[in-house]
């Protein structure tokens, strides 16, 4: 009964993968919402003079792109991190403001907090968090940076 109680929990684990992650700025706009469906990249300009503008890209992950990304959520321990992590980040000697991230698995949705802390708080800062974290993210903005390169390749061929 214990065994296949067990088994039960393993089998849950494996059909649990990431369906979408939201990234928002430090200016609360979302900038990349990366979904199986459709793959949205928002890119905001502000400035003082003139009025702020958006330009969005549209990019398709395929199924190997979701395969790494999940790939690096398991392997880094992401799917085990509570939700609002408070003490995820890095040091900072200027005003930054923070980013927030929403993964959504098949069963939890994940907020995580990306904090910048000055020096004398960094003692706050867990280490091995937020390099898992960050290691995560490496793999999803390298993804994002080749579709983009691809698109941009295809404009400039026509």
């Amino acid at each position: 009964m214990l065994l296949s109680f067990f088994l039960f929990l393993l089998s849950c684990n494996k059909n649990d993968e990431l369906k979408e992650i939201i990234s928002i700025n430090s200016h609360n706009d979302t900038s990349h919402k990366l979904t199986k469906e459709k793959s949205v990249i928002y890119f905001r300009s502000y400035s003082f003079t003139e009025e702020d503008t958006v330009d969005t890209l549209r990019i398709t992950l395929n199924h190997e792109d979701w395969q790494t990304i999940n790939n690096s959520y398991f392997k880094n321990g992401i799917n085990d991190f509570k939700n609002n992590e408070k003490y995820i980040g890095t040091i900072t000697n200027s005003i930054d403001f923070p980013e927030k991230y929403i993964l959504k698995t098949n069963s939890k949705v994940l907020n995580i907090t990306y904090n910048y802390f000055f020096n004398d708080e960094s003692t706050k800062i867990n280490k091995v968090e937020t390099e898992k974290f960050v290691k995560f993210l490496r793999t999803c903005d390298s993804l994002i940076v080749m579709k983009k390169i691809k698109v941009e390749e295809t404009k400039d061929s026509r």
